[in-house]
């Protein structure tokens, strides 16, 4: 009989995730997964680049604002681009030939990444809204930027690709793929 049970309790528990409805904090637990499907990452020569799609529930949360959006909020998506040199070094040294090549890096995500972003939802193809670097003087192997674009609100979500053409890496172009299933998978928050 305790067999049984512990066989049938995970199967309870996923089917708690999917339910619906989850708490605040088990809401951010699920969204924050990998395997939930909002992270997605790719490895290219000695680059990882990491997309993490935050829903509006989220970003309220982590905002700390109210859980009611804005009707500017509601149209708008957030996310978070990685990019992580492989080696461990700081990213925008790694594999730099020069000062000139690092100093590149550091300008080309500080005000030009923006324009090399879009996202790509049903028969449109979005730019991105703004680009935000946060820059960690070398304090980590990664670059992170926060990427809005503004969307039209719609009653299901629709398949989105994120596209990156990345001139400064070497990836060229990079493409971050969320399926209509992954979407439709997002729990609501509870109220």
């Amino acid at each position: 009989m305790k067999q049984i049970i512990i066989y049938i309790l995970p199967f309870l528990a996923l089917g708690a995730c999917t339910s619906g409805q989850l708490e605040e904090q088990a809401y951010k637990q699920w969204v924050e997964n990998p395997e939930n499907g909002l992270i997605v990452r790719k490895e290219i020569g000695q680059f990882a680049y990491e997309l993490f799609y935050k829903p509006l529930p989220y970003q309220l949360l982590q905002a700390k604002d109210s859980v009611e959006a804005t009707e500017e909020q509601q149209h708008t998506e957030y996310y978070t681009l990685k990019i992580e040199s492989l080696d461990g070094q700081d990213v925008l040294k790694s594999g730099a030939r020069d000062v000139a090549e690092y100093n590149n890096r550091l300008f080309y995500l500080a005000d030009y990444i923006q324009q090399d972003l879009s996202l790509i939802q049903g028969g449109d193809t979005l730019p991105c809204l703004f680009a935000h670097y946060e820059r960690n003087y070398g304090l980590a192997p990664y670059a992170k930027v926060t990427l809005a674009f503004e969307v039209e609100k719609k009653a299901t979500p629709q398949e989105k690709t994120i596209r990156f053409n990345d001139p400064v890496f070497g990836a060229g172009p990079v493409q971050f793929y969320y399926p209509t299933t992954t979407l439709n998978n997002i729990p609501k928050l509870k109220q």
